[in-house]
């Protein structure tokens, strides 16, 4: 059935009031579900909120009370009346605060509840330095990790203080056409964008917008809505009824029981099973040998391929694979011929099909021919997590929503925020992005024009440095609040652009760049590894991150990566982010530009909040269409740098997936599915790959590998390797196809291996058998950075091995002085055929013709 709480609704914010005094009303909404969210956000706020207690405050000592003059920015008159306190700067440092900074140990005490700031500013001066001095001495003592040499971003040149000065262009903006001021560039006419300058402008206006609307949120939620009296409510509706977009934002998911039901396409993987049957286990006898045409053998030995057709049944021995091998030359292989990749076509009748299975729970379906809903799954036991038919949905849909996961394993989410991690190690060095904060249905560039192009700044600070720049952004939303509760609303617009603007100014200095956007910055892939770059300076021996992996194991064995049941587990290497966890700290507006995962594996990401993240996906058939729609925006393919438009892809006739991921909820990405990720909120995320263990996920990887080499991009999972190293311990041979597929590629390795020595051999190469040092195997060519398997090029100093560059087969370096070629082996032939042929289903091959 429909998922009433997550159907075609509107985001939830508070509406505008009507007349009925107690109940807050709202204008009319297109699904019930956005009225039934609106009154639970709301709860707090209805019945009696004139009674509502809160605690008792020294109004004379708020230090959130009051930033403007009265004159400037008149407050309410039934608002409650406040004495005018010196502005106190978010991040303004005393000497102290300097001190301690000085020593590399951040202040990482919670600084949530306003009540906390309003008692400090109550302790005499002379007091409040004296217990400062006191912690800045304790905390030098603590124990520290060594310096970075890295540039890490300097929190001081970032000014948080605000003025009571009159901002000219803020009155101008109160003024502006029109009172909502997120939609300010929908349905604009053609002409509007012939003139950058003033698009730019309103960028700044809208983007300053778009993140007060959403510090506000946060504060409202920290709160539960809760207010004195009616006439602060009104006051705060009122601001976030003008800076809510008008437009319906269109979320749907659909709750299914994972017991009951089957995706239309459960047997024949989105209707793509033909493709990739086709490009990787087509088999056809090899074609008659032409003598005149006999290819004598290159500078170059071509690279082993990842799909190609092959000529010999896949229950060859390696005997005779090894003999076939030896009658082939460079023109005429007897094992398999390379193939290109062929476009895949999608068959739309899928998409109908869908459409017309849920359109009885979502009825807007029929109106709109080009969405699909989201899956969603409610989680309320650990049973239901570990529960086999749960998998078999996750593996048959695009993606999939699992929500109440944390709830059902009775975990604290705390322990998975960035906040708890900075407080275990607040040092290590992070990698930020900024990025323009702008609403979710736009991509408007600083240069004003309407492009897929996604601006953006990296910069690098520590953990505890960026933590503290959150809380400071949310105590600043705590601030707003407190004004907008008590500020006319003829004249809030106008306060909250004098607010941003003196707030929040751009954290660097970047020439030739607008520096009065309201930036947002993203914490990315923060590993929680011990072996990762960000922790090397972390004592090896201790565990840092055991929390959170305690926490991470308690997920069924198919969702993590390490699972000897995974793909991904037989890697035998760390790749960050694909078979380790890494965590996302995010801001309002943060983005995660288009992207299909690393081999295009599955992926999980959990929100653990307390903010959301919509989500855009679209189906893995219509993979050549999207890159064809990249190419034609004057994008790159595999480049995450670019924001996808609804409106294109609905004229590209491309079918699109768009839900809202809540606090608490798992995002499963399936196969090959294509995705970019937008908060709307402050939200921490973890996330991973796993690889499902089913000849879609293999045929899938092995495509996306050879499209990755031709397109000269690195393939980040040496997928030939995982094959080899599941075969030696006899794993997934339950699957017929995909045993047939393994079977095929690791046939055609032993031939490419074999006919690789010979060429070797005829150029009078240096040839060093490593069998049995598997701690020296490298993966990775250091030219071009693809897989390399089992035999490298190595350029050597002397005989320095420590020294040694390892490449493909297609790549090298002239040797200068000092260095020499050679060749090394990992594995020799006799090794490699020991575990091909120990690779046998126990099942005679009619069997394996009547599993098909």
């Amino acid at each position: 059935m429909a998922d009433l709480g997550s159907g075609m609704y509107h985001p939830t914010p508070p509406m505008e009031d009507n007349s009925n005094g107690n109940e807050p009303g709202a204008v009319k909404e297109k699904t019930e579900q956005t009225k039934s969210t609106f009154k639970r956000q709301i709860s707090q706020a209805g019945n009696d909120q004139t009674s509502t207690k809160l605690p008792k405050r020294d109004r004379a000592n708020d230090s959130y009370n009051h930033v403007h003059d009265d004159s400037e920015y008149p407050l309410d008159s039934q608002g409650d009346t406040v004495t005018p306190v010196e502005p106190k700067g978010i991040s303004k440092n005393s000497e102290e605060d300097v001190a301690v900074q000085q020593e590399e140990v951040i202040d990482t005490d919670n600084d949530q509840d306003t009540a906390e700031d309003s008692e400090e500013d109550s302790v005499p001066v002379k007091a409040r330095k004296n217990k400062k001095k006191k912690k800045a001495a304790r905390l030098t003592h603590r124990k520290r990790a060594p310096r970075k040499v890295e540039e890490v971003f300097d929190m001081k040149k970032h000014n948080f203080e605000w003025e009571s000065v009159r901002n000219n262009e803020a009155i101008e903006y109160q003024e502006d056409d029109g009172t909502n001021k997120i939609d300010v560039f929908v349905g604009k006419p053609a002409g509007f964008w012939n003139n950058p300058e003033v698009v730019a402008k309103k960028l700044v206006a809208q983007s300053a917008a778009y993140t007060a609307n959403g510090m506000v949120r946060f504060a409202c939620e920290e709160s539960k809505w809760t207010f004195v009296n009616e006439k602060q409510r009104a006051n705060v509706f009122a601001f976030l009824n003008s800076h809510t977009s008008a437009i319906d934002p269109c979320y749907l998911r659909i709750t299914v029981d994972p017991d009951t039901f089957k995706a239309i396409d459960s047997d024949d993987f989105r209707y793509c099973q033909e493709y990739l049957r086709q490009h990787n286990l087509q088999h056809e006898a090899p074609s008659p040998r032409n003598e005149k045409k006999r290819a004598a053998m290159g500078i170059d030995f071509p690279r082993l391929p990842t799909i190609a057709i092959n000529h010999q049944p896949f229950n060859l021995t390696s005997a005779e694979v090894v003999a076939l091998a030896e009658e082939s030359d460079g023109y005429h292989n007897l094992i398999y011929t390379p193939m290109e990749i062929q476009n895949l076509e999608p068959n739309r009748a899928l998409v109908t099909k869908e459409q017309e299975l849920f359109k009885n729970d979502i009825p807007e379906l029929a109106s709109m021919k080009h969405r699909l809903p989201a899956i969603h799954v409610e989680i309320k036991t650990k049973e239901d997590l570990h529960s086999p038919n749960l998998k078999k949905v996750l593996d048959s849909s695009p993606i999939s929503v699992l929500s109440g996961v944390g709830k059902a394993l009775g975990i604290n989410l705390k322990t998975l925020t960035c906040e708890r991690v900075a407080e275990t190690v607040p040092n290590i060095i992070v990698d930020v992005v900024l990025q323009v904060a702008q609403p979710v249905n736009q991509n408007i560039t600083m240069e004003g024009k309407q492009e897929w192009d996604v601006w953006r700044n990296d910069c690098s600070m520590m953990l505890a440095q960026f933590d503290k720049w959150k809380r400071n952004e949310q105590k600043a939303g705590r601030k707003l609040l407190s004004l907008l509760k008590k500020c006319d609303p003829k004249h809030a617009s106008a306060m909250v652009q004098d607010f941003m603007k003196k707030r929040i100014k751009a954290p660097c200095s970047l020439e030739g760049v607008e520096n009065e956007y309201s930036w947002t910055p993203f914490a990315t892939n923060i590993d929680l590894t011990k072996n990762a770059k960000n922790s090397r300076n972390l004592n090896k021996h201790d565990d840092h991150f055991k929390e959170q992996n305690d926490i991470l194991d308690q997920l069924p064995p198919f969702m993590q990566a390490t699972d000897r049941g995974n793909l991904l587990a037989h890697v035998h290497e760390d790749v960050f982010g694909v078979n380790t966890v890494q965590m996302y700290s995010k801001f309002i507006g943060s983005l995660t530009a288009a992207h299909m995962e690393n081999s295009l594996m599955a992926s999980i990401n959990w929100n653990v909040g307390p903010g959301s993240c919509i989500w855009y996906a679209i189906p893995y058939e219509y993979w050549t269409q999207i890159e064809k729609l990249v190419k034609e925006k004057g994008q790159k393919y595999h480049d995450q740098n670019y924001w996808p438009s609804e409106e294109d892809i609905k004229k590209a006739g491309i079918p699109l997936i768009k839900f809202e991921q809540k606090e608490d909820e798992l995002v499963y990405v399936n196969t090959g599915t294509f995705h970019w990720v937008q908060a709307e909120g402050y939200c921490t995320n973890v996330s991973w790959n796993v690889g499902p263990a089913n000849f879609n996920q293999l045929a899938v990887s092995l495509i996306s590998a050879a499209h990755n080499t031709a397109s000269k991009h690195q393939c980040h999972i040496p997928i030939t390797n995982v094959i080899w190293n599941a075969a030696e311990k006899k794993m997934f041979l339950d699957d017929p196809l995909m045993y047939k597929c393994m079977r095929w590629h690791m046939q055609r390795s032993i031939a490419w291996c074999r006919q690789y020595i010979a060429w070797i051999e005829s150029k009078h190469h240096e040839l060093e058998d490593w069998t049995g040092r598997t701690d020296d195997f490298n993966y990775r060519c250091h030219s071009c950075k693809q897989e390399i398997f089992n035999i490298c090029k190595i350029l050597r100093t002397g005989n320095d091995e420590l020294k040694d560059e390892f490449y493909c087969s297609k790549c090298s370096r002239f040797p200068g002085k000092d260095k020499r070629h050679l060749f090394i082996i990992y594995k020799n032939i006799p090794t490699l055929s020991k575990i091909y042929d120990k690779f046998v289903r126990e099942i005679p091959e009619e069997g394996i013709q009547q599993d098909q």
